[in-house]
């Protein structure tokens, strides 16, 4: 087989070729995408982080990409697919895709279909979405009915007890969840908080500024974005006739606290703003 086309300098290349190989047997994920290996004895090339069973060093050719490894006659390996997208990216689109097929069906889906539709097995499927939001889907599920009856008592047209069993199993399981999932009433939410007093507080998360609101009932809103007026703007849109109370010092620390605690900051950023921004919201309501 051909040596690698872009060698550097003899000297210049052992040196680097030294850190690959304690790179490649540390299995250092943070390596996927610097460089590629291929193995002399079997004409595979892997990623520095593959599963693959370590060989011997003098077996190993080191090549700065995947297409170098292909020019050298190597051939990719079918576990760790080197030079498509990483094993993460993979992950994070397909859990992004699993999202955006929840948020758009009419009905709910259960986790075997969730994970059917993205092409992993449920028992996988369940590890990854928790790891990867945070929330179980079966709870990611349950925040999304949430928006979707906060948007449609919101609005201007009539909601039937007909429309709320669409959302969820029947109009009983609406009214048993109803009081957690509003932080009121379905009446009183419906007339913006009407004879509702409600407490709130400003704080920031890993994500934005996020304000916190709360009747007697509890939690009614958590609300996300980039300047505090507006959220306290939005506030006073969705309960124009509450009476809203800035939280006192006690409030305020208990809000920081609950944020504090709840917030992720080291959950994977390839998730899009407003699927990391529900399993916040959910896990502080």
């Amino acid at each position: 087989m051909s040596t690698n086309a872009r060698a550097f300098p003899e000297e210049e290349r052992a040196l680097r070729e030294n850190r690959w190989w304690d790179a490649l047997c540390r299995r250092d994920k943070q390596a996927d995408g610097r460089f590629v290996y291929g193995v002399k004895t079997t004409g595979i090339f892997c990623m520095p982080s593959c599963a693959s069973r370590l060989p011997l060093r003098e077996n190993v050719q080191f090549f700065v990409d995947a297409e170098a490894a292909r020019q050298a006659g190597f051939l990719p390996c079918k576990r760790c697919l080197p030079g498509s997208s990483s094993r993460e990216q993979r992950q994070g689109a397909a859990i992004e895709h699993a999202c955006q097929l929840m948020a758009q069906s009419e009905t709910s889906l259960t986790l075997a279909q969730v994970a059917t539709a993205v092409g992993i097995s449920p028992y996988h499927f369940h590890r990854l979405f928790k790891a990867q939001v945070g929330v179980t889907l079966k709870r990611y599920a349950a925040a999304l009915r949430g928006q979707r009856v906060r948007a449609l008592l919101s609005g201007e047209v009539p909601v039937t007890q007909a429309t709320l069993a669409e959302v969820f199993h029947s109009s009983e399981q609406f009214y048993q969840e109803s009081h957690q999932l509003l932080g009121m009433p379905p009446c009183s939410f419906k007339h913006k908080g009407q004879g509702m007093t409600i407490h709130f507080a400003i704080g920031t998360c890993s994500l934005v500024a996020v304000l916190v609101a709360e009747s007697e009932r509890g939690v009614c809103a958590v609300l996300l974005g980039d300047d505090a007026t507006a959220l306290i703007n939005e506030l006073h849109a969705l309960f124009a006739n509450a009476t809203l109370v800035a939280g006192d010092a006690a409030f305020d620390q208990r809000m920081a606290l609950v944020i504090r605690a709840i917030d992720s900051p080291g959950a994977p950023l390839t998730l899009p703003l407003d699927i990391r921004g529900t399993a916040f919201q959910l896990r502080v309501w």
